[in-house]
């Protein structure tokens, strides 16, 4: 898979570590921008695999090939919202220090609320790949 995100400063985006069991094991730590556009390209779509944990309410997206967790989308209103793990870009590319959220007990419509305010806005995924890439 290969992600293309348009962002402003990576020094000023803090990744955000969720601290449910099935980020936890994934070692995720979340990058998003409001107002930016993720493009994921996927190679071979049977590596790809969707999941859903906890709530249902958000779609996990993971590289069966490397084992990577890629990026969380949810899709409200018809327009899909996402956040890519960190680990999708080179180390080289520094973000500023994570931060930790813990979502349990928050209301479905309170996290949803609060990931369409920050999460990047437009996510889609492509089964074409990019040349040179």
């Amino acid at each position: 898979m290969k992600v293309e995100w348009q962002f402003d400063r990576a020094s000023e985006v803090h990744p955000v570590i969720c601290g449910c069991e099935y980020c936890t094991a994934h070692n995720a730590q979340y990058v998003f921008q409001a107002d930016t556009v993720v493009e994921i390209h996927i190679r071979e779509f049977s590596f790809y695999r969707q999941i859903q944990q906890g709530t249902k309410t958000a779609v996990f997206h993971e590289c069966l090939s490397c084992g990577m967790l890629v990026c969380v989308t949810v899709d409200s209103g018809g327009q899909v919202y996402g956040a890519i793990n960190r680990d999708c870009f080179p180390e080289k590319l520094v973000f500023a220090t994570p931060l930790r959220v813990d979502h349990d007990g928050a209301p479905i419509q309170d996290r949803i609320k609060k990931w369409e305010q920050n999460w990047c806005s437009s996510v889609t995924i492509n089964s074409g790949w990019i040349a040179g890439h």
